[in-house]
């Protein structure tokens, strides 16, 4: 079974899940193919190929297929870093790509610079040098690009000026002339051992997303409500995966979620769009933003009486910061996700895949039939173990530490079919997962599902399509 990815989407009750076929080079290894040279007939002293910094949206691939030996970011001696500040539209910045290793004696990158709301878009312009060059699209054109996909890597010459251990390249970029809200730079990076050969190179991938320094907003945020992601229901759970509703939250017409970028160190950001959330005064991890809207994970180490903020431009001179509303954060609120709009439960049949939903809910999807394990999704259901902390994804399975009980079409499903119960793996953190076989008595259509658990019950309401 492939594990999903899930990242909460605009509508308090809905969920949208991305496969980790697609997610898993984001979050643990990249794919391969070559980049730089050594020094040898193979290699590409004079630049790489295109599409090899690592981004998935490119196809994931980078420079160990060539230079052979250890996966990418394996040798811990060494690391690449992208330093990029706060841009500003139009204006021409330096961006530094720094590639270390103690034993490296030659030097290689590629860098490209994208929307984070669309990395299939090109994020402004690089301008070639006689150290910098700078290549168009999967063909590799020669600059300019035109709004083609652009790739900034090194030339002949930049490849033997690294000294003590370290290169670094520095690249002239040139932002949109519009404020496009945050942008994700990639990096790959070969520390080379000049041998001659395509072995004992190291390569390194690295990311790193930048924000507008002019600000998304000029307005002071106002919040109207903060509940359940899943239920709507007030107020926000122990680690809870929660919405705050409201004004001001961003630009007009803007919306997105986490990107690969802010993903890639297996946590969620603290900031997006120029915005932040406070719980009591600390910044928590967002996976979606909007104008009117913010998803957020509630803290892992408080409780009872809170307060949230929503913060534009934070830490600039034109940060506003909306007044503090006034909620709290119980140990346990149960919540079912459903899909979009719906009262149908966001739940993945037997195959692991496949929806759980008429088509007319979900395209593709198929109803569940008594005797099916089916996979449901919820929030609020308390410390896990091991624990995760918020923002993080859980990377294996982890047990709830209070468990639940399941009623589905008014009948409940004994423990001993309640298959796990836990953090969703390849997850963040607040997102839960109750593997079920459903009782082989259901009748068919739409059945009331429950779960229940310290006393309290899911929200009312919430139905799985049982096929006759």
């Amino acid at each position: 079974m492939i594990p999903i990815l899930f990242m909460l989407q605009e509508g308090s009750m809905s969920v949208i899940s991305t496969s980790l076929a697609t997610m898993a080079s984001r979050l643990v290894s990249l794919s391969a193919l070559a980049l730089i040279g050594a020094g040898s007939m193979l290699g590409f002293s004079t630049g790489p190929p295109t599409q090899r910094t690592g981004a998935s949206v490119d196809g994931g691939a980078n420079c160990t297929v060539c230079h052979r030996g250890a996966p990418a970011n394996a040798d811990q001696r060494g690391r690449l870093t992208i330093e990029a500040a706060s841009y500003r539209p139009g204006i021409k910045q330096t961006v530094r790509v720094t590639v270390e290793h103690p034993d490296a004696l030659r030097w290689g990158f590629e860098l490209i610079a994208r929307y984070a709301g669309n990395e299939t878009k090109q994020a402004g312009s690089f301008t070639p040098t006689n150290l910098t060059r700078v290549v168009c699209g999967a063909a590799g054109t020669p600059a300019p690009c035109n709004g083609d996909r652009e790739f900034a890597t090194h030339t002949s010459a930049a490849t033997l000026l690294g000294s003590n251990g370290r290169m670094t390249f520095e690249v002239e970029w040139t932002p949109p002339t519009e404020d496009i809200g945050d942008v994700t730079f990639y990096a790959a990076g070969n520390a080379a051992n000049n041998g001659g050969g395509n072995t004992g190179d190291m390569i390194y991938t690295s990311s790193t997303v930048v924000r507008n320094g002019v600000g998304c907003s000029l307005e002071t945020p106002t919040i109207r409500e903060v509940s359940s992601a899943a239920s709507g229901a007030p107020n926000m759970a122990f680690n809870g995966l929660t919405s705050v509703y409201g004004t001001n939250f961003g630009p007009a017409g803007r919306s997105r979620g986490a990107t690969e970028a802010e993903v890639r160190l297996l946590s969620f950001p603290k900031q997006m769009d120029c915005v932040t959330v406070l719980v009591n005064g600390k910044p928590a991890p967002i996976t979606f933003s909007s104008a009117g809207q913010i998803n957020f994970q509630a803290p892992f180490d408080q409780l009872n009486a809170a307060t949230v903020q929503v913060v534009a431009n934070r830490g600039l001179p034109n940060e506003r910061a909306s007044t503090a509303f006034s909620s709290s954060i119980s140990p346990l609120q149960p919540a079912l996700f459903t899909f979009s709009g719906t009262k149908s439960v966001a739940a993945r049949g037997p195959d692991g895949s496949t929806p759980v939903a008429l088509p007319a809910v979900v395209p593709g999807g198929r109803p569940a039939k008594p005797g099916d394990m089916i996979s449901i999704f919820a929030t609020g259901l308390g410390v896990t173990n091991p624990a995760w902390d918020s923002g993080d994804i859980a990377r294996n399975a982890s047990p709830l530490q209070i468990p639940i009980s399941v009623e589905v079409g008014g009948i409940t499903v004994p423990a001993t079919d309640i298959l796990y119960q836990g953090a969703a793996v390849q997850a963040i953190s607040g997102l839960y997962q109750v593997n079920v076989k459903l009782p082989a008595s259901l009748g068919a259509g739409d059945q009331l599902l429950v779960i229940r658990q310290g006393g309290l019950a899911s929200q009312t309401g919430v139905t799985v399509p049982i096929a006759p």
